[in-house]
């Protein structure tokens, strides 16, 4: 959640308050809002529910202040929970949407805020995703991306095959990243 908030700060020893970017959509359309923040932040904090929950178990509650103002509860003195919250960046969740599909669709469709939207998945064969042109950052200059599986990668269980690299890898390295930057075709981060 960091990157999308423009500021924070801590209200006392247990409460940091987020003011959250505006402007900020989900693929779908839906706003990115407080509402949101705090939907996803309920569903990780909930214990059984969410496979991450240990890593938030510090945070008690998130309370909405105000459309895009969010604080953060935490059931103990925390210095700072950017960086709990930090692990937040590639998990906000629509709420809208939640509510119109069951988790097993979202997992097949998913929808986010990033510079990127889900377009199809092959099993076995290829991920494919579109640049999203409303991404608060700017539309990425590369309009399709097709992430290929190369076969022998993987073997039953989806397990990397040793020696290959893993199956689950996250995306480019940060090596590739900062090329891509250079090079004008990625928006330039601000987590580095």
């Amino acid at each position: 959640m960091p990157e999308l908030a423009v500021s924070w700060r801590s209200v006392n020893p247990a409460t940091w308050q987020f003011k959250l970017r505006q402007g900020v959509k989900f693929h779908n359309g839906e706003p990115f809002n407080a509402e949101a923040a705090k939907f996803t932040i309920d569903r990780l904090i909930t214990k059984g529910v969410h496979q991450v929950y240990g890593g938030f178990a510090t945070i008690e509650r998130a309370e909405v202040v105000d459309p895009y103002t969010i604080n953060v509860v935490t059931s103990k003195p925390d210095p700072d929970p950017r960086e709990a919250l930090r692990r937040l960046r590639r998990q906000m969740l629509p709420p809208q949407y939640l509510k119109q599909v069951d988790w097993k669709d979202f997992a097949l469709k998913p929808v986010g805020t990033g510079p990127y939207k889900f377009v199809e998945w092959v099993k076995d064969d290829r991920v494919v995703l579109e640049a999203n042109d409303g991404y608060w950052r700017g539309a990425p200059k590369i309009k399709k991306v097709i992430v290929a599986a190369h076969p022998g990668q993987l073997r039953a269980g989806g397990r990397a095959d040793p020696g290959r690299g893993p199956a689950d890898h996250q995306g480019p390295s940060r090596t590739t990243c900062a090329q891509l930057e250079k090079a004008g075709l990625l928006p330039r981060s601000s987590t580095r």
